[in-house]
């Protein structure tokens, strides 16, 4: 089955995102609020969020890691978050017929 953002991503930030709405990030295309409860939002700026959800990784270690806190998501939420990428960063499923 296929991990979709409204099913399987949104949970995963919901509990970080207003303090993450304060952070900008600035990319070729223009500078960026980070709202992770907004699809537009999350998908422009993937590379970021993968690096940061990434950053507590010895080998991977960020300047910023998410969330913010010294704690990093669960490895079935990176898992979830990396299959996300990987499969296309599908909004939702469709509607059933």
């Amino acid at each position: 089955m296929a991990v979709t953002f409204d099913d399987d991503v949104k949970k995963i930030f919901a509990p970080y995102r207003a303090c993450m709405l304060r952070i900008t990030i600035t990319t070729p295309d223009g500078a960026f609020a980070l709202d992770l409860g907004d699809y537009d939002s999350v998908k422009t700026l993937n590379e970021h969020i993968t690096v940061a959800i990434h950053g507590y990784e010895e080998d991977r270690l960020s300047a910023h890691p998410m969330p913010p806190g010294g704690t990093a998501l669960p490895d079935e939420d990176i898992k979830t978050w990396d299959d996300w990428v990987a499969g296309g960063m599908i909004k939702s499923k469709p509607l059933a017929v």
